[in-house]
């Protein structure tokens, strides 16, 4: 009989960074021989039609934000199916899946529990007592936590420093990307051009800032209306592009208020607001700037994408980001919430437009070779594989 991984996720869109990376693992997994399934929340898109081989089930109970209801029956619900399906393995994946997963595969007395730090629960721009709530919770699954993986090193030391793990039990898998976005061709001045026409409904701009994210308070988008409005003090001819939307009921008021800001503060010509797209890379390809104003990351990877674009990035600094980017070559990190510094440095690139033509093709392939998606599949893969031969 062949062994099996279950993974616990607490929502599963496939437009997401986190999805697209867990089902690439899904598959790896059926690739491998293994008997593979799948424990999703409320929020997904996902059929089992759509991953071959991987059988889906779904815990309605299991929801993204605090539900004291919910969150009672949920890891119970997940226990009960856990003891029927028998699992050598569990990996759960995000904060919520991560804490009620691991509760409930600890109580089905799973053999080996894994869990996968995409983003920081604990983050120090979190309020006090949240913080130290999460950070006690954390510290208490690590204790029947077998493994962790973190998509960054500066993640992975933050929860080493909180005794959540240690160096021993605790890797790091970069966070991948198809080899085919990562080698794609540069998108020619006549392609650009018509893409920029298209994102500024026909409006003509001599400097674009494209910023790309789940639209969620953490991402911090009113500082991106916030800084286009000190630019085009500046008199410069700039436009924010959102790439991105909020997917659950609870996110859809943020997405709101941004538009709103917008208005109130006469711009709103200026932000554009795409929804999803499929064609980011293109997009900040197209684009003189790439602007990053979260609270907080795993791994940002819109960082690696805009490295794989070749367009400079504004970012504060999240956890992660110094894995991707170096300051002054290929962007420009900041301290977090620094709006005056964002301006400057997107003056920069405005002022000149030779920067982002300077960005080494050399160092940003070299920069990209842990980015794979191959490379971060083939460490899952390794990583199971010694998991099971230890059982």
């Amino acid at each position: 009989m062949s062994q099996h991984i279950c993974h616990i996720s607490t929502t599963f869109n496939t437009r997401s960074g986190s999805a697209r990376r867990t089902t690439a693992i899904l598959k790896k997994c059926v690739q491998e021989g293994y008997e593979t399934s799948l424990i999703i929340g409320r929020d997904h898109d996902i059929a089992e039609s759509d991953i071959p081989g991987v059988t889906i089930y779904q815990i309605p109970e299991l929801v993204k934000y605090v539900s004291l209801k919910s969150d009672l029956i949920a890891p119970y619900n997940i226990f009960k199916l856990l003891r029927k399906i028998n699992p050598d393995i569990v990996h759960t994946h995000l904060a919520k899946g991560g804490i009620l997963g691991r509760f409930a595969a600890h109580c089905a007395r799973t053999p080996y529990i894994v869990h996968t730090v995409h983003g920081p629960t604990f983050p120090h721009e979190m309020n006090t007592l949240k913080r130290m709530t999460y950070r006690i919770i954390e510290k208490w699954c690590g204790y029947i936590t077998d493994s962790f993986v973190f998509v960054g090193g500066e993640l992975r030391q933050s929860y080493i420093e909180a005794a959540v793990c240690s160096e021993k039990n605790s890797m790091v898998i970069h966070t991948g990307r198809p080899g085919s976005c990562i080698d794609r061709q540069q998108l020619s001045k006549a392609r650009k051009d018509k893409l920029r026409k298209e994102l500024c409904k026909d409006q003509a701009t001599s400097f674009l800032i494209v910023t790309v994210g789940r639209v969620v308070p953490s991402k911090q988008f009113e500082h991106g209306v916030s800084i286009l409005k000190h630019l085009l003090h500046l008199n410069i001819d700039a436009h924010l592009v959102i790439v991105g939307k909020a997917l659950l009921p609870e996110e859809q008021q943020y997405e709101k208020d941004i538009q709103k800001l917008a208005v109130e503060q006469k711009i709103h010509d200026r932000v554009i607001f795409t929804g999803y797209r499929d064609d980011v890379l293109d997009i900040m390809d197209a684009a003189d700037a790439v602007l990053l104003t979260s609270r907080y990351e795993g791994l940002p990877n819109v960082a690696v994408e805009s490295l794989i674009a070749g367009t400079p990035m504004v970012t504060y600094n999240v956890s992660g980001v110094k894995e991707v980017l170096s300051h002054k070559t290929n962007g420009f990190i900041l301290e977090q919430n620094d709006i005056n510094s964002s301006v400057k440095a997107l003056q920069f690139i405005y002022d000149h437009p030779e920067f982002k033509e300077e960005m080494t093709g050399k160092e940003r392939m070299t920069n990209l070779r842990s980015f794979r998606e191959s490379v971060m599949i083939d460490h899952k893969a390794k990583f199971y594989n010694n998991i099971i031969k230890s059982l």
